[in-house]
């Protein structure tokens, strides 16, 4: 007890310090010499017990030198719990080198990361942890590997120890990315040529399956048909569908034949129709049968009335002047049309060969597609993309997005005509000779679930607003999913809470973020597989590779790094301009070809971006700066909210006030006062929504993307209303 009376008697601290004291002495000794120590003093008696494992090689320090290892050297050890570790750590300290420890749990980025820093000139690595495979994710990060000895692996990627922090917002994306000259129609001929019994397309709803070799020997003979309705190359076809096989083959064709192919979103009514038609001066029109209630036939007749008195192919409208021919997607017989299926092997021999003359001659520069921007903030505008610009962009986002080691099998729920359909996944299957299924007409849950767990897909693709029904499918839990290795989100920011729903509902870690544009062929930047933590969640990513981006003020000059500004891009992915409309072309595309993008962005020091939001989304109430994607963010960490969109509206007062719209979780009855109480003392007062409304559902694009226009006109009308 002498010294428990001791220490109640002790003086009282005065001041924030304190040395831990008591009857240890510190003694001046390495590790090994305390190892040697031990094993003198009481070497029989037993150390260590690994229960999972037998005995090993103890014979550790004298190898490392003998691989050419030097005292001070860093040894890097990567690996579960092992005996072997134990003896990494022993012999690397009796050998006077420097252990460096990688969490096991780390992917390539993070092995990458620390592999640099510390310059390590040695790795001992385990086999796998859990569904890591070390040697495959060696391998994205040291290539060379594969074609070197042991011992003289020379990596170029993990040369740079320092690399230098990057100060102003330019960076251009660098890899190992060849871009390619040709066409799509080349290409296709490539990946038949080289794997054309492979398959290729699986459509589940249609129970159709076509190879390589399959998909471009129809293409050929739907490309000669083209030429035979008397298209001409250069001219636009429009197809107007869902997703369904007939749809690819309409793109592959219409490359093969030079045409220009003009996707129309499905879910346009007569007038979108009429304007994208005559915007574009189609000549011909690919038509589906029916769109949800839509009837195709029945639109196209309010906009063409000609159609049913005209036959096949001779169509003359006063409304849309240049339409002449129309196909539908039908087994019915309706007047003025052809049907797909007639005409599919309808051409002969003569325009068969002209098909194969025009492989040399179409230039892989001319434009090839012309995609619709979603016209979320007006009318559509008709972005012109070249062979060039969608060939090079699968090329750079499929090497970005590709997990090492992974037989390739995506699942594709987007849209064809939008380009993260018919660029990330028909041009990307065909350049990384991969398998794409697409699981329904549109956007299903269920069937992309079936689909995934039938075909054990490895990759999805999908919009937030699409993962986000997944996710929260009641029946999630019953399908096995154990062959998905990634999902890819698009086309829309994505919250943090939804990136760990996805993690923990579809037991994935490899959640890859990508940034694009339609003018952009699309993608831009992306996150890569094994991406660092901190750049996961809350980047998008550094640019693809040879794609350069800058952030500027409103005066055109690139901002230091981590300063806000509008987001640039140029590069093989900038579009060639908004088809027959100079002047809007001019107002994104200025004289060095730099894009503007009209996002707010910020580029951190490693290079890597962050999206803030849109120019024109940013509410200016008071004064006070609000991006909508803050306060987003924020309502989406509430346990009740499943999905939230913030818009300026007006006030004569401040000018503009916050409006959330929320939509909340199955069986939630949380309410809007409890929403507002949740913000205060969290964000800054002035950002708190003046005006929080609870939502069923949003108006939405077909793709997913959320209309905030509409949600601004809504919020007008009711407001009026509240006067």
């Amino acid at each position: 007890m002498t010294w428990l009376l001791l220490a109640t008697n002790s003086e009282r601290f005065r001041i924030s310090y304190n040395c831990g004291h008591g009857d240890s002495v510190l003694f001046g000794s390495t590790i090994g010499q305390a190892l040697n120590n031990v094993s003198y003093d009481v070497g029989d008696q037993l150390a260590f017990v690994f229960c999972h494992q037998d005995e090993t090689n103890q014979e550790l320090a004298a190898s490392f030198l003998e691989l050419g290892l030097r005292p001070g050297e860093r040894l890097a050890v990567w690996s579960t719990n092992c005996y072997e570790w134990v003896l990494t750590q022993l012999a690397a300290a009796k050998a006077g080198l420097v252990l460096v420890n990688i969490n096991p749990a780390f992917m390539p980025s993070e092995l990458e990361y620390c592999l640099k820093k510390t310059s390590c000139k040695a790795l001992i690595a385990g086999e796998s942890f859990r569904k890591q495979d070390y040697f495959q994710q060696l391998c994205s990060v040291v290539p060379e590997i594969i074609s070197s000895k042991p011992g003289q692996i020379k990596s170029s990627r993990l040369l740079a120890t320092n690399p230098e922090k990057f100060k102003i917002s330019y960076n251009c994306g660098h890899g190992d990315s060849v871009l390619i000259g040709s066409t799509i129609g080349q290409a296709l001929n490539k990946v038949s040529y080289d794997v054309g019994d492979q398959l290729a397309f699986v459509f589940c709803h249609q129970d159709v399956r076509r190879t390589f070799l399959e998909t471009n020997e129809e293409t050929d003979q739907l490309a000669a048909s083209f030429l035979e309705l008397g298209l001409r190359p250069g001219e636009r076809l429009a197809i107007w569908s869902t997703n369904c096989y007939e749809w690819v083959l309409t793109q592959l064709a219409a490359a093969k034949a030079g045409l220009v192919l003009v996707n129309i979103n499905p879910a346009f009514m007569p007038s979108e129709l009429k304007y994208c038609l005559n915007k574009t001066s189609c000549k011909a029109l690919i038509a589906g049968e029916s769109f949800r209630k839509q009837d195709y036939f029945q639109q196209l007749c309010s906009v063409v009335p000609e159609i049913i008195s005209s036959k096949p192919g001779q169509i003359k409208s006063s409304r849309c002047p240049d339409l002449h021919t129309v196909v539908m997607l039908t087994k019915k017989d309706f007047p003025g049309v052809y049907k797909f299926d007639d005409i599919l092997r309808a051409a002969g021999n003569e325009k068969l060969r002209e098909v194969k003359e025009l492989d040399s001659k179409i230039q892989f520069d001319d434009p090839v597609n012309i995609q619709f921007t979603s016209g979320t903030t007006g009318k559509p505008k008709a972005a012109s993309l070249s062979h060039f610009n969608l060939i090079n962009n699968a090329v750079v986002f499929t090497n970005r997005v590709t997990i090492p080691g992974v037989n390739e099998v995506d699942c594709i729920p987007v849209p064809l005509f939008h380009a993260f359909g018919c660029v990330g996944g028909v041009i990307s299957t065909i350049i990384k000779h991969k398998l794409a299924v697409f699981p329904s007409a549109f956007f299903d849950s269920l069937e992309t679930l079936k689909a995934m767990e039938k075909e054990r897909c490895t990759l999805v693709m999908g919009t937030p607003t699409m993962f986000i029904d997944i996710i929260n499918h009641p029946d999630v839990h019953k399908f096995d999913l154990t062959s998905l290795q990634g999902a890819l989100i698009g086309a829309s920011p994505c919250p943090v809470e939804l990136w760990k729903g996805i993690e923990q509902k579809l037991g994935i870690t490899n959640v890859l973020n990508a940034y694009g544009t339609t003018e952009n062929s699309p993608g831009t930047c992306s996150t890569r597989p094994g991406e660092r933590l901190d750049k996961k969640y809350h980047t998008v990513g550094t640019p693809l590779d040879h794609v350069e981006v800058k952030i500027v003020d409103n005066d055109g000059r690139i901002v230091p790094v981590n300063k806000e500004g509008e987001l640039c891009t140029r590069g093989h992915i900038t579009f060639l301009g908004y088809w027959g409309d100079k002047e809007q072309t001019g107002q994104v595309l200025d004289d060095a070809r730099w894009y503007h993008t009209g996002d707010i962005a910020v580029m951190d020091e490693d290079g890597y971006i962050s999206i803030v939001g849109r120019i024109k989304d940013m509410i200016i109430r008071g004064g006070e700066n609000i991006y909508p994607r803050e306060i987003e963010e924020f309502l989406h960490g509430h346990p009740d909210v499943a999905e939230v969109q913030v818009v300026g509206v007006p006030d004569q007062r401040m000018g503009e006030e916050a409006c959330a719209w929320v939509k909340l979780k199955r069986g939630s009855t949380v309410t809007e006062t409890e929403l507002r109480e949740y913000c205060k003392g969290k964000i800054s007062h002035f950002k708190i929504p003046r005006y929080i409304v609870l939502v069923e559902d949003f108006p939405k694009t077909s793709t997913g993307k959320i209309v905030k226009y509409k949600i601004k006109e809504v919020m007008r009308e009711k407001l009026k209303c509240m006067k």
